[in-house]
């Protein structure tokens, strides 16, 4: 039994539809969106990793600068 859609598609003297169309565009827009998806990604996480030090050295110096000096303080205190 021939494709109603077929059919139609020659009366109207229309080019036929490959069957197949649909789930081969939806396909290549799967993996054109992913690729999007996974290029965003990446550029977030090099923007982290270039920049995130600048913002995370100034952010925690201070606490660094204090855990550091409390415990040279107790290694000084072991050592007398």
């Amino acid at each position: 039994m021939e494709n109603p859609i077929y059919l139609s598609a020659i009366n109207e003297k229309v080019a036929p539809v490959c069957y197949c169309y649909r789930t081969v565009h939806s396909v290549q827009l799967f993996y054109i969106f992913s690729a999007l998806i996974i290029t965003f990604c990446m550029a977030i996480f090099a923007f982290f990793f270039i920049f995130g030090d600048r913002f995370l050295h100034e952010k925690y110096q201070k606490e660094f600068a204090a855990n550091a000096e409390e415990e040279c303080d107790r290694e000084l205190n072991t050592i007398e």
